[in-house]
């Protein structure tokens, strides 16, 4: 699988946030309790085996891509189908896999979007 970081920047930057942020907003207005729990079961996993939830630079999730002849492609979206079915926020989803499973996922980090036309998340209310 092959992922993309480093759009958000600071104390943006990191699962913590991420998770308050998508908390506060309307369209995920129905996940909020799942969110949250999901979000503390990840960073609890995270500090159990020694990361720095904090260095975790947030994945988006709408610029992934996979090879579906991956030998743990199968294991991959398995484990990934099951995150969703307990929660839809997939930037903290994957951000969370992309450091556990750090050598089956590669992510991309670029720190300089200048010039990048992305979408602003902008959806109607």
């Amino acid at each position: 699988m092959f992922v993309t970081s480093g759009y958000y920047k600071g104390v943006r930057d990191n699962i913590k946030t991420e998770c308050q942020v998508s908390c506060k907003v309307q369209r995920w207005s129905y996940d909020h309790n799942q969110i949250k729990i999901c979000t503390d079961r990840y960073i609890k996993e995270l500090l159990d085996k020694k990361m720095n939830i904090d260095s975790l630079s947030i994945v988006s999730a709408k610029y992934i891509g996979w090879n579906v002849k991956h030998p743990d492609y199968d294991m991959m979206s398995n484990i990934l189908y099951n995150e969703y079915c307990e929660n839809l926020q997939g930037n903290i989803i994957l951000t969370y896999m992309s450091a556990i499973y750090k050598e089956k996922i590669y992510n991309h980090y670029n720190d300089n979007y200048v010039g990048a036309v992305l979408n602003p998340h902008r959806y109607a209310t």
